[in-house]
């Protein structure tokens, strides 16, 4: 039962905290242990990562990669605001247009930043 708990516990505090877990569930058909996995699993999402590395060696064509898997994987997990600034990205990158890299990059690190310290309470 506790364990029960803990997960709803999780899912409130995000939910109160603009992330959309009704229709994360709704993807993750309720099943609402799996979505706990992927929620526990998220810090170490490897395309976060790798994105800022990418993005360190101007290496865009792999920043690209990254941001668009965690675009995905965002919205997946309810992070509409995380999936939103990582889209922009996106745009940008795919048009060439890298003067806002920067602050795209800040906006992604400031909410996954957010997300993880609601995940981890």
């Amino acid at each position: 039962m506790e364990g029960r708990t803990m997960i709803d516990n999780v899912i409130a505090v995000l939910k109160m905290n603009g992330v959309d877990t009704d229709g994360a569930l709704e993807r993750f058909c309720g099943r609402e242990e799996l979505y706990k996995k992927y929620l526990g699993k998220f810090h170490e999402d490897k395309n976060y990562h790798g994105l800022f590395e990418c993005l360190e060696k101007d290496d865009y064509e792999n920043a690209i990669i990254n941001v668009h898997t965690l675009k995905g994987v965002s919205g997946n997990l309810g992070f509409s605001k995380l999936m939103e600034y990582s889209m922009a990205m996106l745009s940008d990158l795919r048009e060439g247009k890298y003067d806002n890299l920067e602050i795209h990059s800040e906006n992604i690190r400031e909410e996954r930043d957010r997300i993880v310290a609601l995940i981890n309470g």
